[in-house]
C-alpha cells in the first residue's frame, strides 16, 4: 500500500499518544477498545476532539470495538470488514523500492520526548535473514542435526511462541523470522507465566522467545516443571540485560542437552538485531551478548572516534543496512546519532579477540524494567512538573524478577510538608506510561550530591537508593537471582 507502519506502545498515555500520532503525521489509525478509551474517554466520544486537530488522520479501523456511536467526519471501517473478501478496496498500485521507508517505531526520548526511529524494508529483510543464518549456527554449535530435506518436500514446521508485543524490536523481529521459516506462531495479547507453561504443552512449542523476566517467571511458576516443556529446544531472550546467572539457573533446571536452550540476544530500535549468543559460546562467555549478526559491522571508538582494539573500553559503534534511516522529523538528534551508515549506540561496551561483544553501560542513561525501555530524563521531567519538587535524580535500582525498576532521589521544596511519595506517584501516572512511575521514591534533605559543574552524582545517590529500597520494601528489591 506504500503506507508507513507506526507501531505505538499500548501502555502510554494519552498524552503520549497524541504526541506519538500527531508526530508520524498517521493517516489511518487502527485501535482496539482500550485505546479508543484512553484516547476519547469512557464513552470513547472524545476521539475525533482529540485526534483530528493533532493530524490529517482520514481512517479509523476499530479492532473488537464499537464506534457506531460515534460521529465521525472521517472514514470508520471496522477491521473485520477489511478482512472480507469480498469488500472492495480498490487499492492504488504502489511502486516500493527495498530502501523506502517501511515503519516507525517510537523511542523515548532522552528529553522527554519520543523520537521516532524510521527503518527500511530492507533492514528488516536482512535482519531476518541474519536470524535464520544465527538460528543454524546456534542448532550445529549445539550438536543437532540438520535433515537433508529432499527436493519438493517440506521440513516438519517449528511452533515458536510469541509473548512480547509488536511494538518493540524484539516482538517485530520473531514474527518476521517465524514467518520466513514457515513456522507456526502462537501469540498471546497478555502475559501470564503459569499460562504460558500450559500453552506450551498443549501446542508443543519448539522456541520460547521473550525478556529475561518472561524466563525467570516461568522458571518460578507454581505449575512448572522441565517435563512440561520437554518440546522446548530454545528458550531465548532478549530486549534487556540478562543476568549472567540466569544461563546456568536454565541449564541446571532443564539438565538435559538440547532441552530449553538458552540463548541471548542484543539489539536497539535504531538496529535492529545486533548480536546473540547460545550454546557453548554462552557457556564459555555468559557475560557477553554474542557475536554480531551477519553483515554487521561493530566498531569500538573512543571519545575523539578512534577505533580501538580488542578489549579496550569505548562507546559501541553499528554498521548495517539494518541501521535505521535516522529520527523521523528530528534532524538535530539524527546528526548527533547517525553518521555516514554508522549509528552511535551511546552504550559503553569491548570485544573480545575472538569477536564477542560485551555491553558494560546501556546507552543515554536509560534503564530496562523487565524489557521495557525507561529513559531517566523523561521521569525526572514528570517529576519536576510538580510544582514542588526543585531536584531530582532517576536510575534503576535492582530488582530479582524485573532486573531493575524505577528508583528517584527528590529534593522537595522547603514548605512542601504534605507531598508523599504516593502523591509524586500519582502525578507521575498522570503524565508517563505507569510502567516508568518510580517504584520507590526516597526525599533528599537539602541538596543532591554534586560534581563542581553541578551535575548529579547518580552513581553514588542510585547506591544509596537501592539499600534503602531493600531495607523498607524488601521482597524483590532485596532479593537476588
Amino acid at each position: 500500500m506504500g503506507y508507513i507502519a507506526v507501531l505505538l506502545n499500548a501502555w502510554l498515555t494519552k498524552p503520549e499518544l497524541e504526541f506519538c500520532i500527531k508526530e508520524a503525521g498517521c493517516r489511518a489509525l487502527f485501535l482496539d477498545g482500550e485505546r479508543l478509551h484512553s484516547l476519547g474517554g469512557k464513552d470513547g466520544k472524545g476521539l475525533f476532539d482529540s485526534l483530528k486537530p493533532k493530524g490529517p488522520l482520514e481512517h479509523l479501523i476499530p479492532i473488537r470495538c464499537n464506534t457506531s456511536h460515534l460521529v465521525s467526519t472521517i472514514s470508520v471501517i471496522p477491521y473485520e470488514k477489511l478482512l472480507n473478501p469480498t469488500h472492495p478496496h480498490n487499492l492504488p498500485p504502489v511502486d516500493v523500492t527495498p530502501f523506502d521507508s517501511a515503519q516507525i517505531l517510537f523511542s523515548s526520548g532522552t528529553t522527554g520526548r519520543p523520537k521516532g526511529v524510521l527503518q527500511s524494508h530492507i533492514g528488516w529483510t536482512q535482519h531476518t535473514k541474519s536470524g535464520r543464518y544465527m538460528q543454524l549456527r546456534a542448532a550445529v554449535r549445539n550438536g543437532i542435526d540438520i535433515p537433508a530435506t529432499a527436493p519438493g518436500t517440506v521440513p516438519p514446521q517449528m511452533v515458536q511462541m510469541l509473548p512480547v508485543p509488536l511494538f518493540h524490536v524484539t516482538g517485530l523481529g520473531i514474527s518476521l523470522l517465524a514467518a520466513d521459516s514457515g513456522s507456526k506462531l502462537i501469540m498471546t495479547n497478555t502475559w501470564d507465566a503459569s499460562a504460558a507453561i500450559s500453552i506450551i504443552q498443549l501446542e508443543g512449542v519448539n522456541v520460547f522467545a521473550g525478556v529475561p523476566t518472561m524466563a525467570l517467571q516461568m522458571l518460578s511458576a507454581p505449575n512448572f516443571s522441565p517435563e512440561k516443556l520437554g518440546s522446548l529446544l530454545s528458550l531465548t531472550y532478549a530486549g534487556g540485560p540478562a543476568p549472567p546467572a540466569l544461563r546456568e539457573r536454565v541449564k541446571s533446571t532443564f539438565k538435559k542437552n538440547g532441552v530449553g536452550e538458552p540463548s541471548n540476544g542484543y539489539g536497539a530500535s535504531e538496529a535492529l538485531g545486533i548480536a546473540s549468543i547460545s550454546g557453548q559460546d554462552y557457556a564459555e562467555r555468559p557475560t557477553s551478548i554474542g557475536k554480531p549478526l551477519p553483515c554487521y559491522k561493530v566498531e569500538i571508538r573512543s571519545p575523539e572516534g578512534k577505533v580501538l582494539p580488542p578489549g579496550a573500553v569505548g562507546e559501541v559503534w553499528i554498521k548495517s543496512v539494518g541501521v535505521a534511516k535516522g529520527y523521523w522529523n528530528n534532524e538535530k538528534a539524527t546528526k548527533e546519532s547517525f553518521q555516514g551508515g554508522w549509528y552511535a549506540t551511546g552504550a559503553q561496551g569491548r570485544m573480545d579477540s575472538d569477536g564477542f561483544l560485551y555491553l558494560l553501560d546501556r546507552a543515554k542513561d536509560m534503564l530496562i524494567r523487565g524489557g521495557e525501555n525507561v529513559y531517566c530524563s523523561e521521569v525526572e521531567a514528570a517529576l519536576l512538573s510538580h510544582p514542588n519538587v526543585i531536584e531530582v535524580s532517576v536510575f534503576g535500582i535492582p530488582h530479582r524478577t524485573l532486573n531493575e525498576d524505577v528508583g528517584a532521589a527528590v529534593r522537595l521544596h522547603p514548605s512542601a510538608t504534605k507531598v508523599t511519595a504516593a502523591t509524586l506517584r500519582a502525578h507521575c501516572a498522570e503524565r508517563i506510561a505507569k510502567f516508568k512511575v518510580p517504584a520507590y521514591i526516597a526525599f533528599w534533605e537539602g541538596p543532591l550530591p554534586a560534581t563542581a559543574t553541578g551535575k548529579i552524582l547518580k552513581r553514588e545517590v542510585k547506591e544509596i537508593v537501592g539499600k534503602a529500597a531493600a531495607r523498607e520494601l524488601g521482597g524483590e528489591f532485596a532479593a537476588k537471582l
